[in-house]
């Protein structure tokens, strides 16, 4: 009888424990899908782009290496969209160009990428290039 009831007892706490953990997987699941849901909202992708950049020698324009870094956990993109802007010495933008990269990026991936700037009109007294991403695909 003893037995009966000590193994009874130890039957419940465990079903009752792994109700617990039920509960809270369904929670952690919950909160990763409100996550991913309030990230499709919004107006900008949550990727950082740094670099650097060098006048090309032979051709017009620029070698752009991007290191995109998507900082979203649980959100992947592709197709973003770079807006790469020309500076003069006053930090004044005096031009900008948009430039496509068709990678994926996944959740707090980093992806380095080599681009070229390829303008054709003449861009003159360019002191410095910034750039932005400004729009990528969810991948679902």
């Amino acid at each position: 009888m003893k037995h009966t009831s000590t193994l009874l007892l130890l039957a419940l706490i465990l079903c009752n424990c792994e109700s617990k953990k039920s509960k809270q997987q369904q929670l952690e699941a919950a909160q990763i899908q409100l996550e991913m849901a309030s990230e499709k909202e919004l107006i900008k992708p949550k990727i950082e782009a740094t670099g650097s950049y060098r006048k090309r020698q032979t051709q017009a324009g620029y070698q752009l290496s991007l290191m995109l870094t998507n900082t979203s956990e649980y959100t992947t993109y592709k197709d973003c969209t770079i807006e790469v802007q020309y500076y003069s010495k006053t930090n004044t933008i005096i031009h900008k160009t948009l430039i496509k990269i068709s990678d994926t990026i996944k959740p707090n991936q980093t992806i380095t990428v080599d681009k070229f700037t390829d303008e054709t009109a003449d861009i003159k007294d360019v002191n410095s290039l910034g750039w932005t991403c400004i729009d990528a695909v969810i991948v679902d």
